[in-house]
């Protein structure tokens, strides 16, 4: 019963307590005026790479206290392992020798074999790194750029890295994040798609979401939108899929598609079924108290950019249907992370003032609230909250108490200092 109650006291109580948050406190401009100029002194001095670098550096080591790694190889790590030691080999023993694309690079790194969980934190860190800089190309002020990488780093886009760090799915949520960043440039955009294929096929999931977003590029007329669109999807499938072929010549594997869709014509909810109620947390999990960010940003949105909800929708509409071939909630819900990325750049660039100070605190709320994973209908915490004995709805519902007490002295302190709702424009000024 632990999902259950983790699930209905902060799916009630954490949302309640921030929307009241939201309503009560506006922002004060001294928090992000001061990293703003923190930022801003460090990148004039050490540049934007060797900046970038360091501050998603920081939010990993940050990550990695807050979730400490796992190093041992658990689950199908043990097989990434083998592919890093061997990329090309035959390993008939191995579910799925078509992801190569991590295993790939870190035998070209030279990090090979178990090695292979150096390769995958240093693609946490990318992830980071290519967040923070987007954020920091995209939006006017630095202290938006740190709170989206912390967003990332405390949510399971990195958690999940650091509990399971023999798998290979970091890379997956950089290719992804890139192609964001390439939307509006088509080449880069699909090479990233053909590469994120590679790595992890459930990328295919997105594909609607990818051509909502190609569809949107109005510079161009809809027919040449379509006929790219329809040769960049084409041109990738059949790369992908003679990789396919010409590794099937050369051994039998588990992972095919009709292992995926064996039950999918006479038993279309089997696997939808196995992870059961352990959705809900496993969607819950992947932001804890951080939801509260894409909410706030489409109820705004609603009136103002209504594409953008929609596209917060689409994109959770994609990652949800996983769920019918495979049963890791956790690990599914979070290639869906693009979903909070469109919602705090919308409201960093047309959101309310206090944009920035929600996320903020959201993030500060999310690091009471102990994760968890969830696969098919095992339900996993992370250390070190396990290793403090947090075994019980009991203990676990402490949490959400202390996020209750958490947020009256956030009330407390920024009533008392006389908060204004438009420190953006004051800042601006």
């Amino acid at each position: 019963m632990i999902y259950l109650s983790y699930f209905l006291t902060a799916s009630g109580l954490t949302l309640l307590g921030w929307a009241t948050l939201l309503v009560l406190c506006p922002a004060r401009p001294c928090a992000e005026a001061r990293i703003d100029a923190l930022v801003t002194a460090m990148q004039r001095r050490l540049g934007p790479v060797v900046s970038g670098l360091l501050v998603s550096l920081v939010f990993l080591a940050a990550a990695a206290i807050y979730t400490r790694p796992t190093l041992s190889l658990e689950g199908f790590a043990g097989q990434y392992a083998a592919l890093a030691a061997d990329p090309f080999g035959i390993h008939p023993e191995i579910f799925f020798p078509h992801r190569i694309l991590t295993p790939l690079v870190s035998y070209l790194l030279l990090l090979r074999g178990d090695l292979i969980v150096v390769t995958n934190l240093w693609t946490a860190w990318l992830v980071l790194y290519v967040g923070y800089g987007y954020f920091r190309t995209r939006v006017s002020h630095p202290a938006d750029a740190v709170a989206a990488t912390a967003v990332l780093a405390f949510s399971q886009v990195t958690l999940n890295s650091m509990f399971n760090s023999g798998y290979t799915d970091s890379a997956s949520l950089a290719l992804l994040l890139l192609m964001w960043w390439f939307r509006e440039r088509p080449v880069w955009f699909w090479l990233c798609f053909l590469l994120g294929l590679f790595n992890r096929e459930s990328v295919v999931f997105l594909t609607p979401w990818f051509v909502w977003l190609r569809l949107g590029d109005n510079r161009r007329p809809w027919t040449k939108r379509l006929g790219e669109i329809g040769v960049a999807l084409a041109v990738s499938l059949v790369c992908y899929g003679a990789f396919r072929y010409w590794l099937a010549s050369r051994q039998e594997f588990r992972f095919t598609v009709g292992f995926y869709f064996r039950d999918l014509p006479s038993r279309p909810t089997y696997w939808f079924r196995q992870s059961g109620w352990c959705q809900p947390v496993g969607l819950l999990g992947f932001l804890k108290a951080m939801w509260i960010v894409p909410i706030v940003a489409a109820f705004h949105a609603w009136t103002r950019q209504r594409r953008v909800v929609w596209s917060m929708l689409l994109i959770l509409a994609c990652t949800w249907a996983q769920l019918f071939i495979a049963y890791d909630s956790s690990r599914l819900f979070t290639q869906g992370f693009l979903l909070v990325v469109v919602a705090m750049e919308y409201l960093f660039t047309a959101g309310p003032a206090w944009s920035t100070r929600l996320v903020g605190w959201a993030v500060i709320a999310s690091l009471f609230v102990p994760q968890l994973y969830t696969a098919a209908s095992v339900v996993t915490l992370f250390r070190p909250w396990v290793d403090y004995g947090i075994s019980n709805p009991w203990v676990v519902g402490t949490s959400f108490a202390l996020l209750a007490v958490l947020g009256a002295v956030i009330v407390v302190c920024e009533r008392r200092r006389g908060a204004i709702g438009a420190c953006r424009m004051a800042k601006d000024e």
